[in-house]
């Protein structure tokens, strides 16, 4: 019998599993100028949702106004509500939360999702309806789709009290008459002035006639509003004829999500100092991201909160804008140079200008 040891077969290596695709909507969706940053770092914010949640079931207004400064969040928060919660969509980056009170089952969520932002160039009320008035028709021949405005509100309201849609209007203070001109984006969070209710309005009256409209809507479709300034419809309407909108103030981040965000972004330091850094960023996400940014850009103290804290401008003037000075002032000088030029811009440009 020979003793030639027998060939072994090669093992067949396992192919590598490619990696996991961000999930897609199951129900038709438009997003025109929208929201894109991803979600990482997105971390609490479930009192504000379950809020969302249950005005979305069961409110009482067909339109709800969520305000804030610039800063706070909302155009995160409402994202991260509209694909999670409503669409039952995972984001890429963010930490699975299944089972919360905000979430809706499959049998509960929307027919549609239309989101649109006025925070870009070219996009007045009059784009906006004529998208949104194509997407309702869905392929149908309607005739609202060469009709006048008024037509189009009418179609757009018709079709949304009969259909769970929502709509989410972003950056919706830059509808308003404040905002309705070239210097708008100077604006600072608060309007000055003896008239500021007569900023507020929409620039638009056929935009203020459609929200009027659909905050009456008590089944159906739903219209999300994220703002800097309530829109004064909102406020005089309410009061003088008992429109039911519903009205929503997005604070800044409870100090225990404060904390637990900077220890999931590997920030150095006792929970003293990190809430301490909290304070000083007002709790607004916007400035506590810049924070972390400036502390983990360190190059002698990479991730320390108190490099932050104890810089000397920061240090002298505690508030959120100083930490996105000094955060600018950080930076190597040809990045300094490229944000000053690049904050000098007020519209939308080619990627290669």
């Amino acid at each position: 019998e020979s003793t030639k040891p027998k060939e072994s077969t090669p093992v067949k290596q396992a192919e590598p599993s490619p990696p996991p695709e961000a999930d897609k909507p199951t129900v038709p969706t438009r997003f025109r100028k929208a929201y894109l940053l991803p979600a990482e770092g997105m971390v609490g914010r479930s009192r504000e949702r379950e809020r969302l949640t249950t005005w979305y079931q069961s409110g009482q207004s067909g339109v709800m106004v969520l305000h804030a400064r610039g800063g706070f969040g909302k155009s995160a928060l409402a994202w991260l509500w509209t694909h999670h919660d409503l669409m039952g969509m995972t984001l890429p980056g963010q930490v699975p939360d299944k089972g919360a009170a905000s979430q809706l089952g499959d049998d509960h969520r929307p027919k549609g999702v239309f989101w649109w932002s006025f925070e870009e160039s070219h996009a007045p009320f009059s784009a906006m309806l004529d998208e949104l008035v194509d997407f309702l028709a869905s392929g149908r021949e309607v005739s609202a789709l060469s009709g006048s405005r008024a037509a189009k509100v009418d179609f757009v309201v018709d079709e949304l009290a009969q259909r769970s849609i929502l709509v989410v209007l972003d950056g919706f203070e830059n509808a308003l008459d404040a905002y309705n001109y070239t210097s708008a984006h100077y604006h600072a969070d608060k309007l000055s002035g003896a008239s500021d209710i007569d900023q507020r309005r929409c620039a638009d009256p056929w935009l203020s006639e459609f929200l009027i409209r659909m905050a009456g809507v008590r089944e159906g479709g739903r219209v999300l509003v994220l703002t800097r300034h309530i829109p004064a419809e909102v406020e005089t309407l309410a009061v003088d004829a008992g429109v039911p909108f519903e009205l929503a103030e997005l604070a800044g981040l409870d100090p225990n999500e404060c904390v637990s965000w900077m220890n999931s972004e590997g920030l150095k330091g006792d929970r003293t100092r990190q809430l301490v850094l909290a304070r000083i960023c007002n709790y607004r996400p916007l400035a506590l991201r810049v924070s972390m940014g400036m502390a983990n850009a360190d190059a002698h103290a990479k991730g320390d909160v108190n490099v932050v804290i104890d810089n000397g401008q920061i240090a002298k003037n505690q508030n959120p804008h100083q930490v996105v000075r000094a955060a600018v002032g950080a930076l190597a000088k040809p990045q300094r140079e490229l944000i000053s030029r690049m904050a000098a811009l007020r519209g939308t440009i080619e990627r290669a200008t």
